[in-house]
C-alpha cells in the first residue's frame, strides 16, 4: 500500500513540475507573436501531447466560394413568413360558400341514401 502511494506521489510531482515548465515556457518568449505561438498554453501541450493540430490551408476553390472574411453579409436562419394566398373573406362570402357547401353535401347524401343528422343544419 505505501509503495503506490509513493509511486502516486512521484507521478503527480512529476505532472505539476511539467505544467509548471510548459507554463513558464510561455513567458519566457520575449519574441513578437508567430503564428504556431498564438496557441494557449493547453493547446500547446495538447499538439505535443497528439490530441491537437492545426487546421490546414483552405483549398483555392473553397476559398473562392465563400464570402469575404470581412464581409457583414446576413444569413437568415429562418425561412421567410409567407403571406395568405388570398385575403379575408366577407360575411356575404362567407355565407355563400357555406351555401354550396351544405348543398354538395346534401347532393351526396342523396346519391347514398342516407339522411343527415340534425346537428349537420340539413
Amino acid at each position: 500500500m505505501r509503495q503506490k502511494l509513493d509511486t502516486w506521489r512521484a507521478g503527480a510531482t512529476i505532472i505539476a513540475l511539467g505544467a509548471a515548465l510548459c507554463g513558464l515556457t510561455g513567458c519566457a518568449d520575449q519574441s513578437p507573436p508567430s503564428a504556431a505561438s498564438t496557441d494557449s498554453p493547453l493547446k500547446s501541450v495538447m499538439k505535443f501531447g497528439g490530441f491537437a493540430t492545426d487546421a490546414p490551408k483552405m483549398s483555392g476553390f473553397v476559398v473562392k466560394t465563400r464570402p469575404p472574411a470581412n464581409s457583414q453579409s446576413y444569413i437568415p436562419l429562418q425561412a421567410p413568413r409567407l403571406q395568405p394566398a388570398s385575403s379575408l373573406l366577407t360575411p356575404a362570402e362567407v355565407k355563400a360558400e357555406t351555401a354550396r357547401l351544405n348543398a354538395a353535401r346534401k347532393a351526396q347524401q342523396r346519391k347514398a341514401g342516407t339522411k343527415g343528422t340534425a346537428d349537420d343544419g340539413s
